[in-house]
């Protein structure tokens, strides 16, 4: 079906985009210098015969003399973009459509990007600019996607849709933990720049494909059949005009109000853990970085899995009618928050004399957090297909700011003392926040499309039909 061809390119988009984030993350290992350090080593190594082999060695590669602050700053700066762009990314979706916010995104963050070794060679206060810069382009890339989304999938396949997009950005993580490895260690284009100009190509030649197989809607895709088209339109009644945003109505509904809740408790989770599950394992389980390497991939690709496969699964059980739209949703929040909350409070029962089994839970929660999309990140499409991109804005733009909350609750309990009774404390902490939003998204959570969407959004029924029968008597869609 063509229409998938739409989620399999927004989940490249994802994990481009996020390999051109993490990036520099990885390529910073390699662009900060630390001169007394290495000096030291030199004369350890080579003796006083060494000095031409070090001066060779520090001048092949270009780097910084930034301190940890200033590392800290400039990978940081990035999110202060990313929080504030959601909620104008999913009106500005509405305006001009998904196709042209993802692809502005995409485009925007590979030409900053690809900017980034001049940019860092010149100030560090201008390469702080240019990462919130890319923080307001990739900020709009989700509610873009969610927009575009909203237009070509059937109800009964949103979670299908959604999970694909999103599982993206976990394979961006898996690929640019790697490759950016690979591309910083090696001495193609000076090394470390190499991986910056290559994720922006990489970005430049998805856009030509995208803008050359994507289009907005049913309507106007000129190889779509028409027993498809048909379909489309009379299964989401909608046409191609524009809409008012009903703002206050939306921040007034209680169902979005408790999945923004929900997403908050959610990821305070998991980003807490995805930050520092690496710090866990070497640090208080004892174990060597290229074993944390190893079981950090494991468990990024466990959550891939099921973020991938969980819409399928949503949708079938939605499609046999053996659940509800909204216990569907609730059942996959429950899982979500409910089980990994179990599993993150029954730390709490193994010591130092149980590192393998305390390992083991640590993987399966983080892997858990993969049913978010067939749950939590599908229900802002059920509750209004046309403003999803702006519920999503909302959602992303709060929970965006448990990524600075987490760290600082973790170090408040940790206080210097990074022992596992001090970690099994924090996951308790975890827990109960998960908990919390488990119960108020039980509560008040609804599958439906709420009547403040149905009324903006509402439109004659021969509309849709007479856009129908004007496509096939001007000959733009096949039989």
């Amino acid at each position: 079906m063509i229409r998938y061809t739409i989620p399999f390119m927004c989940c490249l988009a994802m994990c481009i985009l996020y390999c051109m984030r993490m990036n520099l993350n990885i390529a910073m290992t390699v662009m900060v210098q630390e001169p007394q350090e290495d000096a030291e080593m030199c004369i350890e190594e080579l003796g006083p015969d060494g000095e031409n082999k070090c001066n060779n060695i520090t001048t092949d590669i270009e780097t910084f003399d930034w301190n940890t602050e200033t590392q800290q700053l400039i990978l940081g700066s990035f999110y202060i973009g990313y929080t504030i762009m959601p909620i104008p990314g999913g009106w500005l979706a509405g305006q001009i459509g998904g196709k042209r916010v993802v692809a502005i995104a995409v485009v925007w963050s590979s030409l900053l990007t690809s900017f980034i070794p001049a940019v860092a060679a010149i100030s560090v206060n201008l390469l702080i600019a240019l990462r919130i810069l890319d923080g307001f382009g990739q900020g709009i890339a989700i509610p873009g996607a969610y927009v575009l989304i909203s237009k070509w999938a059937m109800p009964n396949e949103r979670s299908t849709m959604v999970s694909i997009t999103l599982s993206g950005m976990c394979m961006g993580l898996i690929i640019s933990s790697y490759l950016s490895a690979w591309m910083c260690s090696s001495d193609i284009f000076s090394g470390w720049h190499f991986s910056f100009y290559s994720y922006g190509i990489t970005g430049a030649v998805w856009t030509l494909v995208w803008l050359t197989l994507i289009y907005e809607s049913p309507s106007v895709h000129p190889f779509l059949s028409i027993n498809e088209r048909e379909h489309i339109h009379l299964a989401l009644n909608q046409t191609e005009q524009k809409r008012n945003v009903p703002w206050i109505e939306i921040l007034c509904s209680t169902p979005v109000q408790a999945l923004i809740i929900c997403i908050v408790t959610f990821e305070f989770g998991l980003y807490t853990i995805l930050s520092d599950m690496p710090l866990f394992f070497t640090h208080v389980l004892g174990y060597s970085l290229e074993t944390t390497g190893f079981l950090t991939l494991i468990a990024n690709l466990l959550q891939f899995g099921i973020q991938f496969t969980c819409g399928f699964i949503a949708d079938g059980i939605v499609n046999r009618s053996y659940l509800s739209v909204l216990s569907t949703r609730k059942m996959f929040v429950a899982i979500t928050l409910g089980v990994s909350s179990f599993f993150l409070i029954l730390l709490n029962y193994f010591d130092n004399n149980h590192v393998t089994v305390t390992v083991v839970l640590v993987t399966i929660v983080y892997s858990i957090y993969g049913f978010d999309a067939a749950g939590i990140f599908s229900n802002p499409m059920d509750l209004s297909p046309p403003f999803s991109g702006v519920i999503s804005g909302l959602m992303l733009t709060a929970s965006s700011i448990t990524g600075f909350i987490g760290p600082l609750v973790l170090g408040t309990i940790i206080n210097d003392e990074n022992t596992l009774q001090k970690w099994n404390v924090f996951f308790a902490v975890v827990a109960g926040i998960q908990i919390f939003g488990l119960l108020v998204y039980l509560a008040f959570a609804q599958g439906e499309e709420q009547e403040w969407s149905k009324n903006a959004s509402k439109v004659h029924e021969d509309e849709t039909i007479a856009l129908i029968r004007t496509s096939k008597q001007n000959g733009s869609i096949k039989e």
